[in-house]
């Protein structure tokens, strides 16, 4: 539907038609859950603190969509610095020519800010590091 909008074939009223149907189900799946944990707190006597429970059920189709869209980056990720030289694709070899530039040219080193720019050289090369972290 969105390619269809984009390409100009699907009018704005049907793309916010189609989105609506989407909110609309989303919201009657949230009650439902809510409806069937209220029940089963009324069953099990257990005590509720209005906004402190989570909505941690989730349908299996968004969850394989989520983990579809997740291998797909990831998939893309592993390949994002094929065309860069293997001195200039990984994070520690970067880091060890700066060093070297820094301990034995001091002043040019400085002379360029190369601490400011620090940063944004290494931001892509860390990203892509842990694109799949898991701290849990």
């Amino acid at each position: 539907k969105a390619t269809a909008f984009i390409n100009g074939t699907l009018t704005t009223n049907d793309f916010r038609t189609v989105l609506d149907q989407k909110r609309q189900r989303r919201a009657t799946e949230r009650e439902a859950r809510r409806l069937r944990r209220r029940k089963d707190r009324e069953q099990t006597s257990t005590q509720h603190f209005d906004g402190m429970s989570t909505d941690d059920e989730e349908n299996q189709s968004d969850i394989n969509l989520f983990l579809t869209q997740k291998q797909e980056i990831i998939n893309e990720a592993e390949h994002l610095f094929d065309d860069v030289s293997d001195e200039y694709s990984q994070y520690k070899n970067i880091k060890i020519i700066f060093e070297q530039w820094k301990y034995q040219q001091n002043e040019t080193y400085t002379d360029a800010f190369i601490e400011i720019c620090l940063p944004k050289l290494f931001s892509p090369l860390i990203r892509r590091e842990i694109i799949d972290w898991k701290p849990f």
